[in-house]
C-alpha cells in the first residue's frame, strides 16, 4: 500500500472559486506542542531583613495613580516594575513572600483563585482592586 493521498477542499464565496489541493502526508519522528505562557505582571521581589516582599501588578497600570475620596494608590515603577512575569513565576514568588501588594484585574483575580487572597479583603480604588497578603 502505497502513501495515503489527502485532498483539501477550500471555497470562497461560491463553488466557482474552490480550489483543490493535494498533498502527501510526511511521517514525523517527534511531534511537540509548545506552549509559550504569557508574561503578564510586573514582578518585583525585595528581601528586607528575614521579609520577603512580592510587588505584583497588572502590566498595564504600571506609572498610574487612581484616587477615591482620601484614598490614592500609585502603581510606581519605582515599587511594582520588576521583570514581566508568567503565572508561573508568580506563583512561586507568592508561595515565598510573607508579605505581598498585588494590584490590578487579572493579577488580585489570579491571587484569589490561588487562594492567597479573599475576595472580600479586596480593595477598590476607582474600580481598579488591591489587594495586600501579611504572613504572621
Amino acid at each position: 500500500m502505497g502513501p495515503r493521498r489527502f485532498e483539501l477542499r477550500t471555497s470562497r464565496l461560491s463553488a466557482e472559486r474552490s480550489a483543490r489541493l493535494s498533498y502527501e502526508p510526511i511521517p514525523f519522528l517527534h511531534s511537540y506542542i509548545i506552549y509559550v505562557e504569557q508574561k503578564k505582571f510586573y514582578l518585583r521581589t525585595y528581601k528586607i531583613g528575614m521579609e520577603i516582599v512580592v510587588a505584583l501588578c497588572d502590566r498595564e497600570l504600571i506609572g498610574r495613580t487612581f484616587r477615591e475620596g482620601e484614598i490614592s494608590l500609585e502603581v510606581s515603577p519605582a515599587f511594582y516594575k520588576g521583570d514581566l512575569a508568567s503565572e508561573k513565576e508568580a506563583l512561586n514568588a507568592l508561595k515565598r513572600a510573607t508579605v505581598a501588594n498585588i494590584v490590578g484585574e487579572s493579577a488580585v483575580r489570579f491571587a484569589i483563585e490561588k487562594g492567597f487572597v479573599e475576595p472580600t479583603n479586596v480593595l477598590r480604588v476607582q474600580g481598579i482592586p488591591h489587594a495586600q497578603i501579611v504572613w504572621l
